[in-house]
This record gives C-alpha cells, structure tokens and sequence, in this order.
C-alpha cells in the first residue's frame, strides 16, 4: 500500500486520485477510471 492510498485509507480512492490530478490529467468516463486503475466498477462507483 503506498502513502497515498494509506492517507486516503482506500486503495481505489487513491487511484481514482492519481489518474484525475496526475501529470496528464483529463476529463474521463467512468469506464476508463475502471479501466486506467485496474478495479472493477463497482468500488470506482462508491468512490466517486
């Protein structure tokens, strides 16, 4: 588990964090947050 994902105490949270306010940050569907972090979409669902 990394600090980010330790801070926000959700893996999925964290991710959904690094690919929306990365470096190449940009406007995504939900479906490619499910795709990008490598979860299903149910928990990038509850997290949003």
């Amino acid at each position: 588990m990394n600090a980010l994902s330790q801070i926000l105490s959700s893996k999925v949270r964290a991710e959904i964090f690094r690919i929306l306010f990365g470096v190449h940050a940009a406007e995504m569907h939900m479906r490619e947050l499910e795709r990008e972090a490598g979860c299903t979409i149910g928990p990038v669902q509850t997290e949003l």
